[in-house]
């Protein structure tokens, strides 16, 4: 699996236009249409709410039942790089990593 941006940010019905790389987030206010809000699943200018990650391995291991392993790429946190730091990058990580053993646990 490669680049599962966990936007830690994400709230539905947030503006999904806005003058950052990624919005989505209650700094960038509340949507005035609704076509212009984030949905519960994300949007194409956010990265991926955490709870769509869970959904999508879930999807995964249950259409996949036979997978051996995974493998991770890397690369977790969004791309709302004025927020990062070191402590939102480590939860960004943990997030997806917890994500996968959840779903794909070791035995």
């Amino acid at each position: 699996m490669s680049r599962q941006k966990a936007n830690l940010c994400v709230q539905v019905g947030a503006r999904t236009h806005c003058p950052q790389p990624v919005c989505c987030s209650p700094a960038n206010g509340k949507a005035t249409k609704a076509s212009n809000a984030a949905s519960y699943f994300g949007d194409y200018h956010c990265d991926l709410p955490p709870w769509t990650l869970d959904q999508m391995v879930r999807d995964i291991a249950r259409r996949h039942p036979d997978v051996d392993y995974v493998l991770l790429t890397g690369d977790f946190p969004a791309h709302d790089v004025w927020r990062q730091s070191r402590k939102a990058n480590v939860e960004s990580a943990k997030i997806v990593v917890d994500v996968i053993k959840k779903y794909f646990p070791s035995e």
